[in-house]
């Protein structure tokens, strides 16, 4: 699946000389898009869900006349969600089954009967032999059709249902998703009111993406038991997978009510909130969750994004570090780490944390893509490509990945391949006014202002609030003024003061004293050029 744009401005952290930063990924995905003048602008995902900052090399990008303030954000992406609760079997070992049909009965259990080939099934899916579950329960079912009557070590019936309904369990259990599904229908279609088949079944159909299916299978089961936390869980995960985030807050709302320790529901619904921008109810539910299992990776993993948006760098260093001492394989937290240290400007430890990253899964893509701008912080333009070639081989629908590629081109002065790069990255990400804004940069160090122009024009269609478009197009609009006279150079300088001016008020309201700055010099050079 490809990433593309999320342009969520409360999701989008303002850091140091920055006074506003554009976001350019999907949650979940951690990316960099640059603005003008060494604009270095990190986002995420991812994600997903998205923000740390490296201070960019004060050099310009192009010798142009293209005036830009600096922009260094890091965007850390999405929550971490934590999956579906399937129903299990009940416990009861194999050698307690033996024991109670012994005590139950005149009769040893026999290993031809279907109530050992059951018994011993549940014990295997208890045990993580799934395959031999599988094996067992078909014996079950092949000698129910022989035996008039079979009961488990406990008296109760062994019904082709429940035998159904445990097969579906290994079938899952081993992600094989069609036929799960195909026992759980079994077993509903010979009992209409087998509550965990509707619910486990809810599980198959979410994973195969089914969410209708998913959603009236889990309102089933709410009918037959509305006291079920799991099933409330369970049906907040198909809304959060459909983005129907209310629907999937007052589903993990309900769990937790039916089960104050329900530390997964707590955890997801920390992750809806950190979507949606409410950093103060998912830091509550990421603490909540850390309350129950202070062991829960994901929960300080969460806890480390929320942390992060708040600017609380340390604290958000501290649980990251927590969720690698938790699971220390797990190449996603380094990366999350990585970009803060890169933000802080420890460039050494941000490199150790994207090659760890990378030494666990050499397959990520956005730790090429992040590791490929600290390269470029360092000025070493060409391993950088190296990095974003590679995430572009990953991931063909990286559009950030392009736009930091057509970065280091235009840093090069490799204008056309800038271009070409930028241009990709809008026909991924069309709503992102970023690659709009940064080809205009590229056309207008090139000589092409009318193109250059025409993307700022995009951009700020996009993004009204764009103020570096109106700067950089005032600087386009002054330098076709020198190629025409009377009535039309007037049209001209006019429309570049304006758009200074449009400039100069959003970086007021914006508190961008970089950008008022930029303007300043704007306006100086106008004014030189005219005297």
């Amino acid at each position: 699946m490809g990433h593309t744009g999320s342009h969520r401005k409360q999701h989008i952290t303002t850091l140091a000389k920055s006074g506003w930063a554009k976001s350019g990924l999907k949650l979940g995905r951690l990316g960099l898009t640059v603005a003008p003048l060494a604009a270095l602008v990190l986002s995420a995902s991812v994600p997903e869900s998205a923000r740390p900052l490296v201070q960019s090399s004060t050099a310009q990008i192009s010798q142009t006349n293209s005036l830009s303030p600096s922009l260094e954000v890091i965007e850390l992406g999405a929550g971490y969600f934590l999956g579906d609760r399937p129903k299990a079997p009940s416990k009861i070992t194999f050698q307690s089954a033996i024991t109670q049909a012994s005590e139950k009965s005149p009769l040893k259990v026999n290993s031809g009967e279907a109530q050992y080939f059951f018994e011993r099934g549940l014990e295997r899916l208890e045990n993580g032999d799934f395959s031999g579950a599988v094996e067992d329960f078909d014996s079950t079912l092949e000698r129910l059709k022989t035996e008039s009557a079979a009961t488990r070590a406990d008296g109760s019936e062994i019904t082709y249902a429940l035998v159904y309904y445990n097969r579906g369990n290994a079938y899952l259990q081993l992600r094989v998703i069609g036929a799960a599904q195909a026992d759980y229908t079994r077993a509903i279609d010979l009992d209409p009111a087998f509550t965990n088949a509707y619910i486990n079944r809810g599980v198959t159909r979410r994973a195969m993406e089914d969410w209708d299916g998913a959603i009236a299978d889990y309102n089933r089961a709410l009918e037959l038991n509305p006291y079920d936390a799991d099933t409330y869980y369970n049906r907040g995960n198909v809304h959060r997978s459909r983005e129907n985030w209310d629907a999937a807050i007052a589903d993990y709302g309900q769990a937790v009510q039916l089960k104050a320790n329900h530390a997964n529901a707590y955890v997801n619904r920390a992750a809806v909130h950190h979507r949606l921008g409410n950093l103060d109810q998912a830091l509550a539910d990421s603490n909540a969750a850390l309350k129950i299992d202070d062991d829960l990776p994901e929960a300080f993993y969460n806890r480390g994004l929320v942390r992060f948006d708040q600017q609380d760098n340390l604290g958000a260093i501290a649980d990251f570090t927590q969720v690698i001492r938790l699971q220390p394989s797990y190449a996603r937290a380094y990366v999350r780490r990585g970009a803060i240290y890169h933000k802080l400007r420890n460039y050494n430890a941000a490199r150790r944390d994207y090659n760890q990253a990378l030494s666990f899964d050499d397959q990520l893509a956005e730790a090429h893509n992040l590791r490929g701008l600290l390269r470029v912080d360092q000025g070493d333009l060409n391993r950088a490509r190296v990095d974003y070639n590679i995430a572009i081989r990953l991931d063909p629908n990286y559009a950030s990945a392009y736009i930091n590629r057509g970065i280091s081109y235009h840093r090069s002065g490799l204008y056309p391949k800038a271009i070409a790069d930028y241009t990709q990255a809008i026909a991924l990400d069309p709503d992102n006014p970023s690659p709009h804004h940064l080809r205009g940069l590229s056309y207008q160090a090139s000589g092409n202002q009318i193109n250059a122009i025409a993307n700022f024009n995009q951009a700020i269609a996009l993004d009204a609030t764009f103020a570096d478009s109106y700067v950089n197009r005032a600087m386009s609009y002054w330098a076709q003024q020198g190629q025409v006279s009377g009535e039309q150079r007037a049209r001209l300088q006019q429309a570049a003061r304006q758009d200074l001016a449009t400039a100069k008020r959003l970086y007021q309201q914006q508190g961008n004293a970089a950008g008022l700055t930029t303007v300043g010099r704007g306006g100086d050079r106008f004014s030189s050029s005219q005297s």
